[in-house]
């Protein structure tokens, strides 16, 4: 924030202090505690219990949740690419944690 926040105001503008405190304390607070100290301490465990390979596939979920957490949370309904991706990362995901299986072509 230290680094960001002026270079923001700069090129930007100042709105985003037009923000009430307690909206921005808020958010500090979300972003600065949950979402990087608690995220990478669950993000680690997870690797630790399932390995690099299978913890990183997870990683890829995130853009997919946000999509599909914003209509119950924001209101917001997702376009139909949107879906489209949801769809494609979440199949990408099972095959590559080998939850489905591809067929092997026998070769002659």
């Amino acid at each position: 924030m230290i680094l960001f926040l002026p270079l923001y105001a700069i090129f930007v503008g100042p709105a985003v202090f037009a923000a009430p405190v307690s909206e921005l304390l808020f958010q500090g607070v979300y972003q600065g505690i949950f979402v990087s100290i608690l995220a990478l301490t669950f993000y680690t465990r997870a690797v630790m219990i399932l390995g690099a390979g299978r913890g990183a596939i997870f990683t890829a979920l995130i853009p997919g949740l946000t999509v599909i957490l914003a209509l119950p949370l924001l209101g917001e309904i997702p376009t139909g690419l949107e879906i489209a991706g949801v769809i494609a990362v979440s199949l990408g995901m099972i095959l590559a944690l080998g939850l489905i299986r591809r067929r092997q072509v026998a070769r002659s």
